[in-house]
């Protein structure tokens, strides 16, 4: 009061102390609302993301844009089925790209071995039609049949020299031509070898298939037919039913009765696919395969029938 009295009013806001307060208290203030700013901001921004999910669709012209709406579980199954789809695609292309490499690996192999070493093999696999000395020799009475200038033009067309005397000439052809045949040895070996890993992989396939039927057939037994079946086999009729079939198949696998089966299968699949073909396909087919078409027993059970 005394300060008031002896101050004029017009001064009383020049004092240092409050012009502070003034100032902390705006400071205050300010902070205060963008304290609320921020946290309003941020409601807003998880509303969003709860309720809905803005995407950018481009137009055909790639300029325009429009938010579009989109469920998060509908995406959520998108983006699982997309990996799925990956994955067995994946898996189909590796399987594809394993035996790729294996035929790669194999070729290389083989390209390393010598025509001595392919031979055996190559008659092993019944590729062959004649032994590697047969062919040589085969071969050369073929070019010394020739002129000289049919086998300069043929050492011409194979990048063979085309100097010497005849029997130079005769000797590069042979030698080419043996190495020739090397390489089509390792064409035969690598193509039956994955032949054979195809039939192998079928083979396995159909055995799993044996094997699901034969144990929803039994799976389908009762209790006591089941122990029957056990003690037919010798085996032990504890435990549960799954155990039980588990150890009829075991045993079904042990004394070859799916191997029958799977052998069978195969032999009425090829039975099936040589009635499809007609009668000239069928004896081209045996004068391949050395088989007589016109058996003499077949003869003789047809003629008896007329009788």
């Amino acid at each position: 009061a005394s300060i008031s009295g002896s101050v004029p009013p017009a001064t009383l806001f020049s004092f240092p102390s409050f012009q502070l307060r003034s100032t902390m208290a705006v400071s205050m203030k300010v902070m205060k609302a963008k304290r609320v700013a921020a946290s309003s901001s941020k409601l807003v921004k998880n509303m969003l993301n709860k309720n809905m999910k803005v995407k950018t669709v481009k137009g055909k012209t790639g300029k325009s844009e429009k938010p579009v709406k989109t469920d998060k579980k509908q995406v959520k199954t998108k983006m699982v089925k997309g990996k799925v789809g990956k994955i067995a695609k994946a898996a189909k292309s590796s399987k594809k790209l394993d035996e790729k490499q294996i035929q790669v690996q194999r070729k290389a192999e083989l390209q390393a071995m010598k025509l001595a070493e392919l031979e055996p093999l190559h008659l092993s696999k019944g590729l062959a039609t004649a032994s590697v000395k047969e062919l040589a020799a085969k071969a050369k009475s073929e070019f010394s049949s020739k002129q000289v200038a049919e086998l300069k033009e043929a050492c011409g067309s194979k990048g063979l020299l085309v100097s010497g005397t005849k029997d130079d000439l005769v000797k590069r052809l042979v030698e080419a031509s043996q190495e020739e045949l090397r390489g089509n040895m390792v064409v035969d070996l690598v193509a039956f070898e994955a032949r054979e890993r195809e039939a192998a992989r079928a083979k396995e396939a159909k055995v799993r298939e044996v094997l699901a039927k034969m144990k929803k057939e039994k799976s389908n037994m009762s209790a006591q037919e089941l122990k029957a079946a056990l003690l037919q086999k010798g085996l032990k009729t504890g435990g549960s039913k799954t155990e039980m079939v588990e150890r009829l198949i075991a045993r079904a696998r042990e004394e070859g009765e799916v191997d029958r089966t799977v052998a069978f299968l195969a032999r009425e699949a090829k039975r099936e696919e040589l009635l499809s073909m007609n009668k000239d396909a069928l004896i081209e087919l045996c004068t391949k395969s050395g088989v007589d078409p016109i058996a003499k027993e077949v003869m003789v059970d047809r003629l008896l029938l007329k009788l």
